[in-house]
């Protein structure tokens, strides 16, 4: 795997430090937009009942290698402005969209690794990656949409189509049955979930009952559409999901739960895959959690997948983009330690091991809120193994942002 997997959730790169006089054009642009826009919110403050604008900008500094055997250093400076509206919420038919303006810059701009997560980023989508707006030596700025869809609402029937974020599953780190949002655990903005074009209709039977439909089409055309059928219930205090369908020529049936077990939280996974390369395999993961009344949370996960080496490596031969999205390993173990004494502070460890080439993933992140409405965050990762190893081929990686609310 390659390391720019932390900001492969958009497919979104950052940029450098140096050569700051080339760069303040780009930089003065990006000032520009984030400026025109704060003041268009302030000149049309569209925040009656129908419609509510917020948002925020964000800045992240990054530097790093990227991995072997490539191992070029760089810097980065992700400059983000997103802007949200919510129209007609509580109404039969509301609207929710999310909007980026992006200025990466700096030398990663220049990395191969950038080069493949540009083509990553236009294989995202089926309704288009973005657009382009600027771009050069150490410098590329985009725009697009994070999130646009419509939801309908008739009695206990749900629609929502467009861009969104369907999460599948219990998982925290892994999910077998995530397949419409895969996540990668070692990214660097962990809040930033990927979405999907889709069409969600779910029909309510009950207070905790429902039947939901997914489709989602295939943006590569590499097979047909992504279709899911999910029942969800409660029985005896354990939320539980039953999901069957199809995805990318697979064959899916799984199930998930979510329960208590004393004062500790248990959650799992099991899915089945009748495989369109290489023969049927199983995915299963479990999770514990335990909230300390200190502010202190323990999360820890295990995670399995049953497909043959061989059979996995032609998967990834046919869908080249997976690695870029989620961990490929077959056999992984987790856990994380979140201490929040208050609601200024908060500081969260991460420990991921591939336990096939024996390669660990380790982070450290503080976020200190200056205020209400702007956070400080500041974090380290760092990684072991063989240079030819999941987590062994990258290096080490540091990070600091500052993001502003409005």
């Amino acid at each position: 795997m390659v390391q720019g997997m932390q900001f492969r959730e958009q497919a979104v790169v950052q940029q450098p430090l140096a050569g700051v006089q080339r760069r303040l054009p780009i930089a003065a642009l990006c000032c520009g937009c984030v400026i025109s826009n704060a003041w268009a919110a302030e000149l049309f403050p569209l925040t009656s009942d129908m419609f509510q604008w917020s948002g925020y900008i964000k800045t992240l500094y990054v530097q790093s290698e990227t991995p072997y055997p490539q191992n070029e250093p760089y810097s980065l400076s992700l400059n983000r402005l997103r802007l949200k509206l919510d129209a007609w919420e509580g109404q039969n038919v509301s609207v929710h969209i999310e909007h980026d303006t992006v200025g990466n810059l700096g030398s990663y701009v220049n990395t191969q690794e950038f080069a493949g997560l540009q083509q990553l980023r236009k294989d995202q989508y089926e309704f288009g990656s973005g657009v382009e707006l600027a771009s050069g030596s150490n410098y590329y700025l985009f725009s697009q949409f994070y999130r646009a869809y419509v939801r309908l609402n008739w009695g206990d029937f749900d629609v929502i189509a467009g861009r969104q974020r369907i999460p599948l599953g219990t998982g925290r780190f892994w999910s077998g049955l995530d397949v419409l949002n895969p996540d990668n655990p070692s990214r660097v903005e962990r809040e930033e979930r990927i979405g999907v074009d889709a069409l969600k209709v779910e029909y309510r039977l009950g207070n905790l009952t429902r039947v939901t439909y997914l489709y989602a089409p295939d943006p590569l055309n590499i097979s047909g559409p992504r279709q899911l059928v999910q029942f969800t219930s409660n029985w005896h205090d354990a939320d539980f999901t039953v999901t069957g369908g199809l995805s990318r020529g697979d064959g899916l049936l799984g199930f998930d739960f979510a329960t208590k077990l004393f004062d500790a939280g248990v959650r799992g996974e099991w899915i089945y895959v009748n495989a369109d390369i290489g023969g049927n395999y199983q995915k299963a993961l479990l999770g514990l959690d335990y909230a300390f009344v200190s502010g202190l949370t323990l999360s820890a996960e295990a995670y399995i997948n049953t497909q043959s080496p061989a059979d996995l490596a032609a998967t990834l031969a046919q869908l080249p983009q997976l690695p870029f999205l989620q961990s490929i390993g077959r056999r992984y173990l987790g856990a994380s330690a979140d201490y929040e004494p208050n609601p200024i502070y908060k500081f969260t460890t991460i420990w991921l091991r591939n336990q096939e080439d024996q390669s660990d993933f380790f982070s450290a992140v503080f976020t200190y809120s200056i205020r209400q409405t702007t956070s400080l965050t500041v974090g380290a990762q760092a990684f072991s193994g063989a240079v030819t190893s999941e987590f062994g081929q990258q290096h080490p990686l540091f990070f600091a942002s500052i993001q502003w609310y409005f």
